[in-house]
């Protein structure tokens, strides 16, 4: 589930429709049906006019959720965006800085080497970061697992960039 950031002033500027509390509640939701779910985000950090109180909102609600992984990224200017354009672009050794703390957050996980209970389902077509939230919430309404299995946490990946 693609947070993108746990600041709902950063979220409004990114133009995504949902805010941390809502995405928030849609994780509460996921772990009452499945409390052992393996729960993954996509972070972006340094988007323009990311203060460093922002970024505190969104390592605290990293912490608070303990998401199974983090994809961190760190913002890099699109031509022709509304981002791009903006004055307040942050500069790119605050941006490495604050990717490679969520990434330490991120080494602190549970899970790993411990057996759990897993859920398998099926995937059909690719969203986007707007669509997948609203995705998940829709497909909690109609909850449905095709195959359960038990498996082992043996790592995590080192995704996402520097």
């Amino acid at each position: 589930m693609p947070l993108q950031s746990g600041s709902d002033r950063v979220l409004s500027a990114m133009r995504r429709s949902y805010r941390a509390k809502k995405f928030l509640g849609i994780i509460d939701r996921v772990r009452d049906l499945m409390p052992h779910a393996a729960i993954t985000t996509d972070i972006i950090v340094g988007f323009p006019g990311e203060t460093d109180a922002d970024f505190a909102e969104t390592a605290a609600f990293v912490e608070d959720v303990g998401f199974t992984k983090l994809h961190v990224f760190r913002y890099s200017p699109r031509p022709g965006t509304p981002a791009a354009q903006r004055a307040d672009q942050v500069p790119e050794d605050v941006k490495k800085d604050r990717s490679s703390c969520l990434r330490r957050l991120g080494d602190l996980r549970p899970g790993l080497g411990q057996r759990q209970a897993a859920a398998v389902e099926g995937f059909i077509g690719a969203l986007d970061g707007h669509d997948a939230v609203a995705a998940v919430a829709a497909a909690l309404e109609a909850f449905a697992v095709d195959a359960v299995g038990r498996g082992r946490v043996a790592r995590h990946g080192d995704e996402g960039a520097d």
